[in-house]
């Protein structure tokens, strides 16, 4: 019988590795390889063995095989870097193996090089043995059979594929079962407090260092596990005394079951102190509703050991009524040198003492009680906020449960002492009697934290304030610099257009004059055109003055620098009208004087050229831009046919330049005999990219 693909791969790696005969190095039991050193392990020893098949996990991978000498694990090989499973194998396969020997934990395995199915043969018989017995052995790998009670049953789902746990014995040496392949039918019948009879592999992982760690059963099916008595009621469980929980949690054969009655003087999640009378009993509760001091509560759970004091482990409680506490037993420092004070183990006491710092761990205590020469922790059913407990060296009074972790061997031999601690069931169970410095070595350390916290601060913001302080400083430096530089610039200017106008224009002006006393009703041609070109260059004069003293805008803005230039185009003959709307102020003087060279500019257009009887300026400045229009009534022209630079006229092209420096767009809408319009945009953003250009 062979088996599917992965068994015909590893029966054709058999034959390489040479089934036929054996070496004299080859294991060829289970009991070899359980034996080995780490270091023999780890020299890949050559290993032939036969056995049965009695453990499947899954698809495969997880594979124990059994001889008579006991069980070992397969390692599979990879492919790709997956193992190879395969859904036939079948516990009950007898099988032949070869392969090595590896030192993968956690625990001695062989890598299988090859793998025969030789038919099937009859599971080994099941060595009985009990708990304790099987804590103990050494038969890893062997089919092992046990009786004991469920004490905990768990579905682990963060496994592949995921299984059921049951735990067996008590906390301090618990034998746990998982069960590979379980239903529905299965977790309910398997329960906290059924007695099962469990039958599987018995397996023990191992540390790095090849040290045996808690041993496990690993049982393959569901009916391995077999209930042999039901979880009885819980009123149905016989009721103890407290004192018999000792005597029955040191026998650790088997599990029994115990019910217990009694007063709660102690409760958090995972402990509830009870007393009966003059008895004590601490309970470690598997299930319990909400419980406070004074609540009387019955418990059925398992007789623990947790070192020499009984317990009641793996715990279900009821709550059954409600009783008046009395009073915690006083104690004095000198009580702890009496012997028979160990034995107040689990008592509700008060103590009176000094407050000292704890831990600052989350289960820590957050304080401990110094009383006489001894530091008790303080322990509460909820660790309290910090502000809510007193500063160290307060006065202080506590009522609590005192336990004692005693080490059982010294306390025989009647050397070494107890471990105390208490444990409160909240603040309202320390009464503060004194308070404490409120100079706590804590409260130090936070105002002298906060101290350099602010003195760092400081620092960083002077030196923060010191840069900034150096690049306003050097900005300021630049910029008085240029403007000095511009102030030279703008007086250089002025004496120029001075010199211009007291000569240049003076001469221009007489040229004229002459020419005009000269001329007749027809004159000549050449004469004509003489006096046209000497207008055009006192007008073109006239601009150049303009632009080399802007002092209209400088001293008054935008908004009066168009109404002077209207005032003299009015004065020559051509009313011209102003509307401006608006904060003109925002506009930087540099954007005004280009913007009153395109105003001039159309305006001269619309007289000479368009023959306008009447001109509108409009200027709005909103949304952080400027838009500018000039409307006449003159002839108007056609806007594709107009005169450009190849013809010598340069003034619309002039407009177009300025607004392109700006930023902006020049738009002129004309038609003939509709007049003209042109419409300049720009926004004010622009001027930085301005400064500095003329």
């Amino acid at each position: 019988m062979m088996v599917r693909l992965p068994m015909m791969i590893l029966s054709c790696c058999a034959g390489m590795c040479g089934l036929g005969g054996l070496s004299a190095e080859e294991l060829t039991t289970a009991e070899q390889v359980r034996r080995l050193t780490l270091r023999e392990s780890a020299s890949k020893k050559a290993v032939r063995l036969s056995g049965v098949v009695t453990y499947v996990r899954g698809q495969g991978p997880g594979l124990v095989v059994q001889d008579e000498t006991g069980g070992v694990m397969l390692e599979w090989p990879r492919i790709g870097g997956t193992e190879l499973p395969d859904p036939s194998f079948r516990v009950g396969m007898k099988v032949e193996v070869t392969g090595h020997t590896i030192t993968l934990p956690p625990t001695p395995r062989i890598h299988v090089e090859g793998f025969k199915v030789l038919g099937t043969a009859p599971l080994p018989a099941a060595v009985e043995m009990d708990l304790a017995s099987l804590r103990a052995s050494d038969l890893d790998g062997s089919f092992v059979e046990c009786e004991d009670v469920i004490r905990v049953a768990r579905v682990e789902e963060d496994v592949i594929p995921p299984r059921l746990v049951l735990e067996l014995g008590p906390a301090s040496g618990r034998l746990l079962v998982w069960i590979s392949r379980w239903d529905d039918g299965t977790l309910r019948a398997l329960v906290p407090g059924t007695t099962v009879r469990v039958r599987g592999v018995l397996m023990r992982w191992k540390t790095v260092n090849w040290l045996p760690l808690v041993p496990f059963v690993v049982a393959n099916q569901p009916d391995w596990v077999t209930v042999v008595e039901p979880a009885p009621e819980f009123t149905a469980v016989l009721r103890h005394p407290l004192p018999e929980v000792l005597p029955a949690a040191d026998d650790d054969v088997f599990s029994e079951i115990f019910r217990v009655g009694g007063v709660v003087t102690y409760a958090d999640r995972t402990t509830v102190v009870i007393r009966e009378k003059e008895d004590v009993l601490w309970i470690r509760p598997r299930e319990a509703p909400p419980l406070s001091p004074g609540d009387r509560v019955e418990a059925v759970g398992f007789p623990g050991l947790n070192g020499p004091r009984g317990e009641l482990e793996d715990a279900v409680l009821m709550k059954t009524g409600r009783e008046v506490l009395p009073p915690a037993e006083s104690m004095e420092p000198e009580d702890f040198l009496k012997r028979e004070f160990l034995w107040k183990d689990g008592m509700r006491v008060r103590m009176r003492g000094t407050v000292t710092p704890g831990s600052t761990e989350p289960e820590g205590a957050p304080l401990q009680l110094l009383f006489g020469s001894r530091q008790i922790p303080l322990y509460f059913s909820e660790k309290p906020p910090e502000r809510a407990l007193p500063v160290a060296g307060s006065l202080v009074e506590v009522a609590g449960v005192l336990e004692a972790g005693l080490n059982a061997r010294l306390l025989s031999l009647g050397r070494g002492e107890a471990d105390y601690r208490l444990h409160l069931q909240g603040v309202e169970d320390l009464v503060l009697i004194q308070s404490g410095p409120w100079w706590t070595p804590a409260r130090i350390f936070t105002v002298v934290g906060a101290a350099a916290a602010v003195a760092l601060a400081a620092g960083g913001w002077a030196l923060f304030l010191k840069r900034r302080v150096a690049e306003k400083s050097k900005a300021l430096v630049h910029e008085i610099a240029a403007r000095r530089e511009q102030e030279i610039v703008f007086q250089e200017r002025r004496r120029l257009a001075a010199d211009l106008h007291d000569t240049l224009e003076q001469t221009l002006t007489g040229a004229s004059l002459q020419l005009d006393a000269m001329a007749a009703e027809e004159a000549p041609k050449p004469l004509v055109l003489a006096r046209r070109l000497l207008d055009r260059s006192r007008d073109e004069l006239r601009r150049a003055v303009w632009d080399l003293t802007p002092e209209v805008i400088g001293e008054r803005g935008l908004a009066e620098a168009l109404r002077v230039i209207a005032e003299e185009q009015s004065e020559l003959g051509t009313p011209v009208a102003v509307t401006v709307s608006g904060d003109v102020a925002e506009v930087p003087d540099r954007m005004s004087a280009h913007l009153c060279r395109v105003v001039q500019e159309a305006i001269s257009n619309a007289v000479r050229h368009g023959d306008a009887d009447k001109v509108e300026i409009s200027l709005e400045v909103a949304r952080g831009g400027v838009e500018l229009v000039i409307r006449d009534d003159g002839q108007g022209f056609d806007t594709l046919e107009a005169p450009g630079i190849s013809t010598g006229h340069f003034g619309i092209n002039g407009m177009k330049e300025r607004l392109r420096r700006l930023g902006g767009l020049l738009e002129i809408r004309s038609q003939p005999g509709a007049g003209t319009q042109v419409r300049a945009c720009c926004p004010l953003s622009s001027l930085e990219s301005l400064e500095g250009k003329p």
